[in-house]
């Protein structure tokens, strides 16, 4: 058998019969299967008691099976901790059970079996609930101010948790938080005290059974009650619609300490109204009737009163009237006694003063005027009087009597001058006339000198508008007003001259398409006022004329014209606009030049190349060209005498722009910018010493860096040759250990191009020392002295072919007769040239070359081979005559022995070439005995060109129109210098 949620099982075969039974207070429901004819039932007590309350660690009363039939069963008591899961209790198998001290709610039940059927069941459940101990609530609010003699809010408790049994209540009270006293009646969870005078505790008492507990107490504290204070002073007498002055009111006491004012007024002591005043004091405004104060204090909502100050008011003082109020008198007469009426109000006792005014705003008092009458007097010009009335030191002023007095008669034109345009109307004269009885009658004069008047017929209004005027007029009016007549000032109206425009120059041109017409000149115009406004308009048509916005100056540059415009200038001068003649020009169409391709081209060093340009279009169909070259490509200068569409450039060393320039009419068009690179030049290089001994070394530096090649930069290799053919890199341009003649060179790299520099020869020496001949003496050369060959026997100097050069440095030779017949040193350089009769050059005259004005002679001898191996130096024989010389062989030598005391012979230099048709040179020495005596001067070699010679091929068809492009490199070998 077992128990699941309070249902019993117990097994049995065969047949199944499920019976309830119904227990006391408690259900148990048991499943009893088995032989229906073996099943028998029993009745089971009740337990007692069934529930008991406990405090937690207490023991609970002994727990007992009863009822009329427990006997003859065996017993198991059972313990639980939540009524459904029970466990058997170690050795409590007696009908009654003790359970131990608890700390939590336990569930009891007793297991009976029958000791005679085997049959069982089960009691119902004891209870055995655990209890806090008594606590008590909280109160709140936990504290409160109030103001005298009021009630607290109302004191709320939480009410008591724990403890056995009900509860029971009971308020009490405290002054000092230490000995409390019950409140009669006040045993409800909440209690409302009643209204306090003084700070009071409260708490609460709650019993329940054997324990009483007492509630945290809670304090009311009591604001001491307000006093208003007082109000000073208590009484006091004003004048009519004065103020009484300040109301002081003292410091009010109790409340909280925080105190607001609220100033009342009443008519009748009785009925208050609020000022709207708050401030501890109080000033009144001006009284009429008399009135009653006091202050309101308010502290923490209670309000308390002053006592009250009564203010008594003087009745009005109101001052009599003057008779008469008002009268009229004519200039410089005599007024009427004034009277006044006694006055009224105050305090009965009055003192009086007359006043007077010129504009009954500023008065003044009239000495010795202190009664009820004055007389004025003779008056000129009109015023006012009036009477003062004081009384308790309050004055008022009468109604002002008025002597009215007739101004003296005046009158004035305005304006009175004016400055109008040539024949236009100066507009309305007003004429301001004053004085007098204000009725008038009016005659207008003109004259043309402001002296010699003349009545203007129908002019006898106030005011008068002349009609248009082209001189300059006087005008005056004269009025009259009771009989008397005055003449006004004379307006003079100056009238300007006629308003001219002036013109515009140019007052035509003719301008290329989309450019300016350039300044317009304005000249100054004339006439008006001598000051001008400028606008100019512009017209495509000659009839519809739009304004130019902004263009208000006396001349003006147009912008850029795309079709015929016509252009004037609107002049105004004092409200009047007149326009000049209109400016007239015709545009014609864009100037344009054709691009020239190429635009960049590689050129030869120091070679020729071409530039072709269409021709212009646009314009005026005439055109004149300029071609312009550059340096940079920014800043252009012209090439002088370059006007065709084609140009030549001479070669250029560094990276040249040029471009050509068109003009028509004024203007100009550029084509595009022509950039000619030069060729990379590897630059130069020089050595230390162009000697070393055996094993000696040399440093190689730059003289000129590379060039060309349209490169910024450059890298560069140095190299060596022991023949200047065969090279080879060098790590450094200081080269050691050299035991043979070597060359040395340095390659440049631009891009893709590699160049080398000059060659420098280093030649390997004994150790032996040459010293030079530093003596005066002659020193025979080494080599045989070839004189100067003589001329054929019977040569005709007067005879013999010439190309004579004559240049003129006297300005203004432009003829042939002129230019003969100049002969002056300082006018004319002359040179010629003899030839032979194969067109070669044989002797040469600088005509008067030398600073002594004589001539300088050159010769030239050439051998069977048509060259030059000896170049004999010039010399002058101190003649003037430009003519050839037949005795050059023995003048040459005298002049130079001459010169050198006859210690030097070898005056020429000599020129060695190899012996084959190639006439290459093999040396050259220098004139003297030192290089040609001796035989030393400059020998060459000849090599063919290399990989990085990089000499260009360039290529140019018969079109003149073409250019020359590039086409490659020769192979290296093929060409040999």
């Amino acid at each position: 058998m077992h128990k699941q949620n309070n249902i019993f099982h117990i097994a049995k075969s065969k047949v199944f019969l499920l019976m309830a039974m119904l227990c006391m207070i408690c259900q148990s429901v048991f499943s009893i299967s088995g032989d229906s004819t073996t099943t028998r039932f029993f009745t089971i007590g009740s337990i007692s008691p069934t529930s008991q309350t406990v405090f937690s660690g207490a023991t609970p009363a002994t727990i007992s099976l009863v009822g009329p039939d427990v006997s003859g069963y065996t017993y198991k008591w059972m313990l639980s901790t939540n009524g459904t899961d029970f466990y058997y209790i170690s050795g409590a198998t007696a009908i009654s059970y003790s359970p131990t001290a608890v700390s939590a709610n336990q569930y009891y039940q007793v297991e009976m079996t029958s000791t005679t059927g085997g049959a069982n069941g089960y009691s119902p459940v004891a209870t055995v609930t655990i209890s806090a101990h008594l606590a008590t609530g909280t109160i709140s609010p936990a504290s409160q101010t109030i103001n005298y003699n009021t009630v607290p809010t109302l004191l709320t408790s939480s009410g008591a948790t724990g403890g056995i049994g009900s509860y029971a209540y009971q308020w009490q009270q405290s002054t000092d938080n230490s000995t409390f006293t019950d409140i009669s009646g006040a045993t409800t969870q909440n209690y409302t005290p009643v209204a306090l005078t003084a700070n009071t505790y409260f708490r609460q008492k709650t019993t329940c059974g054997s324990e009483t507990v007492y509630s945290a107490s809670v304090l009311v504290t009591v604001y001491p009650q307000i006093s208003a204070g007082t109000i000073s002073p208590t009484a006091l007498t004003i004048n009519y619609s004065t103020s009484p002055g300040a109301l002081s009111g003292t410091v009010s006491t109790g409340g909280n300490g925080t105190y607001t004012y609220q100033w009342q007024s009443s008519a009748n002591n009785s009925t208050w109204a609020s000022t709207g005043v708050t401030t501890q004091n109080y000033t009144p405004g001006a009284l009429t009737s008399l009135t009653y104060y006091r202050r309101m204090t308010t502290s923490n909502g209670a309000t308390a009163y002053t006592n009250t100050s009564t203010i008594t008011v003087y009745p009005q003082l109101v001052s009599g009237t003057i008779t008469p109020a008002t009268q009229t008198l004519n200039y410089n007469t005599s007024s009427s006694t004034l009277t006044a009426a006694a006055a009224t109000g105050g305090n009965g006792t009055y003192t009086y003063q007359w006043q007077s005014s010129p504009d009954n705003s500023t008065w003044t008092n009239v000495s010795a005027a202190t009664s009820l009458t004055y007389s004025p007097g003779v008056m000129t010009v009109t015023k006012y009087y009036r009477l003062v009335s004081t009384s308790n030191g309050v004055s008022v002023n009468s109604a002002a009597a008025t002597v009215t007095v007739y101004p003296q008669v005046t009158t004035a034109i305005t304006p009175a001058s004016a400055s109008i345009n040539y024949n236009t109307s100066p507009g309305l004269l007003t004429n301001t006339r004053t004085g007098g009885n204000g009725t008038y009658t009016y005659q207008w004069q003109s004259s043309p000198n402001n002296s010699t008047w003349t009545n203007i017929s129908g002019a006898t209004a106030q005011n008068y508008t002349p009609g248009n005027l082209t001189d300059t007029i006087y005008y005056h009016v004269i009025t009259t007003s009771n009989t008397v007549a005055v003449t006004s000032n004379s307006a003079t109206i100056i009238v300007y001259p006629q308003l001219v425009a002036g013109t515009i120059a140019p007052s035509s041109g003719n301008i290329v398409y989309a450019n300016s017409p350039g300044l317009l000149t304005g000249s100054v115009p004339t006439g008006g006022n001598g000051t001008y406004t400028y606008q100019w308009q512009s017209s495509t048509d000659g009839t519809t004329w739009n304004t130019i916005g902004g263009v208000t100056s006396q001349s003006y540059t147009p912008g850029q014209l795309t079709v015929n415009t016509r252009f004037r200038r609107a002049v105004t001068s004092n409200g009047v606009t007149v326009y000049t003649s209109p400016a007239v020009f015709t545009v014609y169409p864009a100037l344009q030049l054709g691009n020239i391709y190429p635009d960049t081209l590689l050129v030869n060093f120091y070679g020729a190349f071409s530039y072709t340009s269409f021709p212009a279009t646009g314009g005026n169909g005439t055109y004149s060209y300029q071609w312009q070259q550059s340096t940079n490509g920014t800043t252009w200068t012209n090439i002088s005498g370059e006007t065709s569409l084609s140009y030549t450039p001479k070669g250029t060393a560094a990276t040249a722009y040029y471009r050509l320039r068109v003009t028509s009419l004024t203007f100009t068009a550029y084509t595009n910018t022509l950039i000619a690179i030069p060729p990379l030049n590897g630059g130069l290089i020089t050595i230390n010493s162009p000697t070393v001994a055996s094993g000696g070394s040399v440093t190689l530096s730059s003289v000129q860096v590379a060039t060309g090649g349209g490169c910024s930069s450059y890298t560069y290799q140095f190299q060596s040759s022991p023949d200047e053919y065969t090279w080879t890199n060098l790590a450094s341009q200081t080269v050691s250990s050299i035991t043979k003649t070597t060359w040395f060179r340095r390659l440049a790299v631009c891009g893709m191009n590699t160049v080398a520099s000059n060659s420098v020869r280093v030649k390997v020496v004994n150790t032996s020392t040459f010293t030079p001949d530093t003596t005066t003496g002659a020193a025979a050369g080494s080599q045989t002295l070839i004189a100067m060959p003589a001329y054929p026997a019977g040569l005709d100097p007067n005879n013999m072919n010439y190309v004579r050069t004559r240049i003129f440095t006297k300005p203004g030779i432009t003829d042939q007769v002129t230019a003969d017949a100049q002969t002056g040193v300082y006018d004319v350089k002359q040179m010629t040239i003899y030839i032979d009769g194969l067109g070669r050059p044989v002797q040469t005259v600088a005509k008067q070359a030398t600073r002594d004005l004589a001539d300088i002679i050159s010769t030239n001898f050439y051998d069977p081979y048509d060259r030059e191996p000896r170049q004999y130096l010039p010399y002058t024989d101190n003649l003037s005559t430009g003519n050839f010389r037949t005795d050059a062989a023995t003048k040459q030598p005298i002049f130079y022995n001459t010169q050198y005391g006859n210690n030097e012979s070898y005056y020429y230099s000599n020129t060695i070439y190899e012996s084959s048709s190639l006439n290459r040179v093999l040396e050259i020495t220098a004139p003297g005995k030192s290089w040609t005596g001796q035989g030393v001067g400059v020998s060459q070699s000849d090599r063919a060109s290399t990989l990085y010679d990089s000499v260009v091929i360039w290529n140019i068809d018969q079109d003149s129109a073409s250019f020359p492009l590039q086409a490659g490199y020769y192979i290296p070998g093929t060409l040999y210098v």
